[in-house]
């Protein structure tokens, strides 16, 4: 199934980023096909984390049939 996810995501910091991010996995763990689209590069510095490029590898993820795509909104 291919799902659209719209919400909080890294590198915003939080619990909300952090559920959106494990639901967004264990749903492409699942088999689905899951599209995150966030604004999280445009929040202020303050309330994101730091990310390295493994870091930002990390956001997106493929197991097998499930996939997990991330869509940034233009600033």
């Amino acid at each position: 199934m291919k799902l659209l996810f719209v919400g909080k995501f890294p590198p915003i910091q939080g619990g909300v980023s952090m559920r959106g991010y494990w639901l967004a996995h264990r749903l492409a763990m699942a088999g689905h096909q899951v599209h995150v689209v966030t604004n999280a590069i445009e929040v202020e510095p303050s309330s994101r984390m730091f990310m390295r490029d493994r870091d930002w590898a990390l956001c997106e993820g493929d197991y097998g049939e499930g996939k997990v795509r991330v869509h940034h909104t233009d600033p």
